[in-house]
């Protein structure tokens, strides 16, 4: 059985899968959507062999200034517009999330990898790119397994959106909705849409059903 431990906040600027704030959530809402505090065993770093499944996909949209939403696998991807940072001036890591920045000046191109492994759904994002705070960019998934169902510590745990960065041969998932409240994935039980708000890209992991023991996980020292 996977001991979850406290998660210290590190930086790892590249790869893309947090106090309170008051904006309404984007996604469908109805009477079944659940607003989550926090469990405080909620954020955690596992790590697992990186590995993409057989029917991985390379996929290629734009990131308009004008809103938009695009379908990426299973993710549904929906942004305000003017909604990216300009890269050039923008600077990019957890110190930089919250900063006020500058809009781009240009549509940027995207590639995304989609894939599916032992369980799990990722899509992993280039280039690094963050979004401003003020402005709604979400991720949302659905998940039948959902519906019906209290949002319990088990459904947070099972089917929260994390971010995860890959070094290597190695592969790390994070809550940020640990240091940033606004990022803490949603639920809806009527529906089955799960979603969460992201400050930037590239990487992020959602299970694909019941989570397994996760016997290729190991918590961080």
């Amino acid at each position: 059985m996977t001991t979850i431990r406290r998660f210290v906040p590190f930086l790892i600027a590249g790869s893309a899968l947090i106090a309170a704030g008051c904006r309404e959530p984007v996604a469908p809402t109805n009477d079944a959507s659940t607003t989550l505090t926090l469990f405080e065993d909620q954020s955690f770093s596992r790590i697992v062999t990186s590995t993409e499944g057989a029917g991985a996909q390379t996929l290629n949209f734009t990131f308009t200034q004008a809103a938009g939403s695009v379908r990426l696998g299973e993710f549904n991807l929906a942004w305000d517009a003017n909604s990216v940072c300009d890269p050039a001036t923008s600077g990019y890591g957890v110190g930089y999330w919250k900063k006020a920045c500058s809009s781009a000046t240009a549509d940027i191109p995207m590639t995304v990898r989609v894939w599916e492994d032992n369980g799990r759904m990722y899509a992993d994002f280039s280039p690094d790119i963050r979004f401003s705070p003020d402005k709604n960019v979400t991720l949302t998934v659905n998940r039948p397994q959902i519906i019906g169902r209290k949002v319990t510590k088990k459904v947070v745990k099972d089917y929260s959106i994390l971010y995860t960065h890959r070094v290597g041969d190695t592969r790390y998932f994070v809550d940020e909705a640990w240091f940033d409240l606004e990022q803490r994935t949603q639920f809806n039980t009527t529906t089955g849409d799960v979603w969460r708000e992201i400050r930037h890209f590239s990487g992020f992991v959602i299970r694909t059903g019941v989570a397994d023991e996760c016997g290729d996980c190991m918590t961080q020292p």
